[in-house]
């Protein structure tokens, strides 16, 4: 029995979406290995925090605590610059940089928002917590929220990063 034409076309399309998400993984598993490399951080912890923070989404833009899932770089950078311009804080990208750190280091959110330049701002800014804590809780939480003004929302951030963590292992 011959394929008809139409079911020929959906698993040449399936074929080619699942060659293409597999060599998406592959690209974002060497962008975590460079990242992670860099700044001394387990590329398991720093993928279970995209997980968390994005669900491996690069186009992700949090504003005041609400995230949006953008389909592409246009649209993430007008939300960002709609918040901007209304003063809120935001999150970008995969691993959720918060405008704190954009403003601190000086970085444009059109480049953050590139997967790999977001992974390793978020690798230094969790080395950084690590130096700080250790390996622990309050390192994690500290990624999201100061643990010395918040220590339950920090402690609840890292729960959700720990369990995430154990898929990534």
């Amino acid at each position: 029995m011959a394929l008809k034409p139409i079911c020929i076309l959906v698993i040449t399309y399936i074929f080619i979406c699942t060659a293409s998400a597999a060599h998406a993984n592959d690209k974002l598993a060497a962008h975590f290995e460079d990242g992670c490399g860099m700044w001394g951080v387990p590329p398991s912890l720093a993928m279970a925090i995209a997980k968390v923070e994005s669900d491996f989404r690069p186009f992700t833009i949090n504003v005041q605590g609400r995230s949006h899932y953008m389909n592409d770089k246009e649209s993430s950078l007008a939300l960002i610059k709609k918040a901007s311009s209304s003063r809120q804080s935001y999150d970008v990208g995969l691993m959720q940089i918060n405008s704190y750190w954009l403003n601190k280091l000086n970085l444009d959110p059109a480049e953050v928002l590139d997967p790999r330049i977001n992974i390793i701002i978020g690798c230094w800014i969790l080395s950084e917590e690590l130096k700080r804590y250790g390996m622990n809780w309050k390192a994690i939480g500290a990624y999201h929220t100061p643990v010395n003004k918040n220590p339950e929302r920090a402690r609840t951030y890292a729960d959700k990063v720990l369990k995430a963590w154990e898929d990534y292992k």
